[in-house]
């Protein structure tokens, strides 16, 4: 979920039977290179990208990066991020789960985790904007970026 204008615009593809048609395809996107393809797709049919298609496009790089951190449910709103674990027992005990303890102990400015009923959330307060919150999780869910700035950028999410 997201508070940000993240869509196609009327005005970039006017035939909403279009739009629709790419909202499903890109529903059906996996990898980082698909969503490469389909970005220089859309420039190719319909030029520039707006702001908006960007916003899009990051968003759903955000949703992959929480799956790959461990978050079954994850927001970006009002300039904060958070993300809700998943409840599986076996992944709080993984080398996965000790390496974003080990990044949150080493920035607790810039990150928390809160304790909500029965899920460990983790929250990131005062992100600016989609591509900080790929750079913040994809320092958890990279161990070798984890000694790197807080702007760590990387090639496969940053295209």
């Amino acid at each position: 979920e997201t508070d940000l204008d993240a869509m196609i615009p009327d005005e970039f593809v006017r035939n909403i039977s279009e739009r629709l048609s790419l909202y499903s395809e890109l529903a059906r996107l996996k990898t980082p290179e698909q969503l490469v393809e389909f970005k220089i797709g859309l420039r190719d049919r319909f030029g520039p990208l707006p702001r908006q298609v960007e916003r899009l496009l990051d968003s759903v790089k955000l949703k992959w990066l929480g799956e790959q951190t461990g978050f079954e449910k994850i927001n970006f709103k009002n300039n904060k991020l958070s993300g809700t674990f998943i409840t599986d027992d076996s992944f709080f005990k993984s080398e996965a789960f000790s390496q974003i303890i080990q990044v949150i102990q080493t920035h607790p400015r810039a990150y928390a985790l809160k304790q909500n009923r029965h899920q460990l959330m983790l929250i990131c307060e005062g992100v600016e904007d989609v591509k900080e919150a790929i750079n913040r999780l994809v320092r958890l869910s990279k161990p070798e970026e984890k000694d790197k700035p807080l702007e760590v950028q990387t090639n496969e999410f940053q295209k």
